[in-house]
């Protein structure tokens, strides 16, 4: 509709469609939206979005359209286009986007330290509730569990917010005996076409904190079957608000949101973890790592950037000093071995 109304300049839409074939017109809308406000990625959003209406278009065009297919061909070659021109600034907003996140990144001593404070509070809260389950020692809990549960696996707020109280108690029913945890499968997500459920595994402790809820709950008897609910028994929107609260009530610094934990997480996992684990770590917090991985490839730190300078050398380092090179490291692997067998 933002197309058609800057395409008409805001006159009535023609029947014939006649309006459309302006290729002057349609090569001014990408700075138009630009000029209104929206970023480069936006933009580009709308024209592959206008690139499917124009196929659709093509292949049914109403029946008082007077274009002629050859015009519409014009059309679609003209956005076709606009999106290639866009695509370098499209790469630098992405890696600048990049790299704000992860000057952002949680350290990975307060992602630890949040799990151990958490642990040993959210028993209290859970003992203050079944006192009293008001509102506010509510909120606290749905705070400090959403706040443990995103400083061990990244999840989005969505996976939290939608976990239903019928896919903990299927976690429960499934579990065999024997087992060290449980598994919940949150269904509704974000990505879960991509990925399927969202999947939290919780240790027989973690687990223990939900039942007891539960149980809580009960006393309530909200109209939700979800875990975290309001006042009103709709969806708790604003969970990040209660996470933050509690991330501050542990006395730990900074304002994090439940996407620094997200892009932490994956930061750490990608360095410290081989590809493999990597792999599986991604996959469990339903993130696709192929455009992550390519942004993140553009900003090295200074310590990896010094490694990868001492391929560069070696790879150029004249043969003649090669051998030299080969030398110190069998010397130094022979003096290893006698240094073992003198031990």
């Amino acid at each position: 509709m933002n197309f058609l109304t800057f395409m008409t300049e805001g006159r009535t839409i023609l029947k014939n469609w006649m309006f459309l074939p302006n290729i002057k017109r349609i090569n001014q809308w990408p700075e138009f939206l630009l000029n209104e406000g929206l970023v480069e990625t936006t933009v580009r959003a709308y024209l592959v979005n206008l690139s499917q209406f124009l196929a659709f278009f093509r292949d049914t065009p109403p029946s008082a359209s007077r274009v002629p297919k050859t015009a519409v061909f014009s059309v679609i070659r003209a956005v076709s286009s606009c999106i290639t021109e866009l695509r370098t600034p499209v790469v630098i907003r992405q890696i600048r986007i990049k790299k704000r996140k992860m000057s952002k990144a949680i350290p990975r001593e307060h992602l630890h330290q949040c799990r151990v404070l958490a642990r040993a509070r959210i028993p209290e809260i859970l003992y203050e509730l079944s006192k009293d389950p008001k509102p506010q020692t509510r909120r606290t809990f749905f705070g400090y569990l959403s706040v443990y549960i995103a400083s061990l696996y990244g999840h989005r707020t969505g996976v939290l917010k939608n976990m239903t109280v019928a896919e903990v108690d299927e976690a429960r029913m499934e579990a065999k005996p024997g087992d060290a945890g449980f598994v919940i499968n949150v269904k509704e997500h974000k990505t879960n076409r991509a990925f399927g459920p969202a999947q939290l595994y919780l240790t027989l402790e973690e687990f223990s904190w939900l039942e007891q809820w539960i149980i809580i709950r009960g006393k309530i008897n909200p109209s939700s079957d979800l875990v975290f609910f309001t006042e009103n028994n709709t969806r708790v929107d604003k969970l990040i608000g209660l996470m933050q609260t509690a991330w501050a009530d542990m006395g730990l610094p900074g304002i994090p949101t439940f996407t620094d934990f997200r892009t932490s997480i994956a930061t750490y996992a990608r360095n410290v973890l081989s590809p493999a684990s990597h792999a599986k770590v991604s996959k469990t917090m339903c993130h696709d790592t192929r455009t992550a991985e390519k942004y993140y490839a553009l900003h090295l730190t200074a310590p990896q950037l010094a490694e990868i300078r001492d391929d560069f050398e070696l790879a150029i380092k004249p043969s003649h000093l090669m051998s030299s090179v080969t030398d110190e490291c069998t010397l130094l692997t022979l003096s290893d071995s006698l240094c073992y067998l003198q031990y």
